[in-house]
């Protein structure tokens, strides 16, 4: 593709296309962060898999009101889900407040490292209550969950437990120990733009370059 602008400069021309590059990763930067998520793995320790058949997840409690609005699942390595999972959210009687269903591969949307699909409407979870998180791990999943890394929680929720349950269906976690937490399922206050997104915005980005430099090429 011809750059006349970009062909005055010869500096500029043999960097034409990382720019385009530069370009189109600034507007995604904004795109990739979950800033409402309930959960950041902000460094990696171990992870592990479970291929017995479990739900994984951590209880927490909720300090200012709060509506959740999707729910995810860890992809360690952001290179997509070898299984599907689903994923609940559960108030402390065990009644299912809500659920999804991530998919394998990278149809669901990625956000600092966890895939996430919308509720069909938010969730409200009340100050002074405590919630559940859980992703079913089917028999034979080989998908991985984070145990002992760097966290940084939402400032109106505080981490109770490792929370899970032994059984080959989706379940309320109800066994819980005190440690660091299976990091699997996630949440996050503000719904997640659909996947397909990505692409768009990096069509878009490279498309009002080309316009920029078509019009100060003139």
């Amino acid at each position: 593709m011809n750059y006349p602008l970009l062909s005055r400069f010869p500096v500029l021309t043999s960097v034409r296309l990382p720019l385009i590059s530069c370009f189109s990763s600034f507007l995604l930067a904004g795109y990739n962060v979950n800033a409402s998520a309930l959960l950041d793995i902000i460094g990696d320790g171990s992870s592990t898999s479970d291929s017995s058949g479990n739900t994984f997840g951590w209880s927490f409690h909720v300090t200012d009101n709060i509506s959740i609005a999707a729910l995810g699942v860890w992809d360690g390595g952001d290179s997509g889900l070898n299984h599907a999972h689903e994923v609940g959210l559960w108030n402390s009687s065990g009644t299912l407040l809500a659920n999804v269903t991530i998919y394998s591969g990278v149809q669901s949307t990625l956000q600092q490292g966890f895939r996430y699909e919308n509720l069909p409407s938010s969730v409200a979870l009340a100050s002074g209550s405590t919630y559940f998180l859980g992703a079913l791990y089917a028999p034979g999943d080989t998908d991985l969950v984070q145990n002992s890394g760097t966290y940084e929680f939402l400032s109106s929720i505080s981490f109770d437990q490792l929370r899970y349950s032994v059984n080959d269906e989706l379940s309320f976690p109800n066994l819980g120990a005190p440690m660091n937490g299976f990091f699997g399922p996630n949440a996050s206050l503000t719904a997640v733009p659909e996947s397909g997104t990505t692409g768009a915005i990096v069509g878009l980005g490279v498309f009002g370059f080309i316009l920029w430099q078509r019009k100060y090429s003139s």
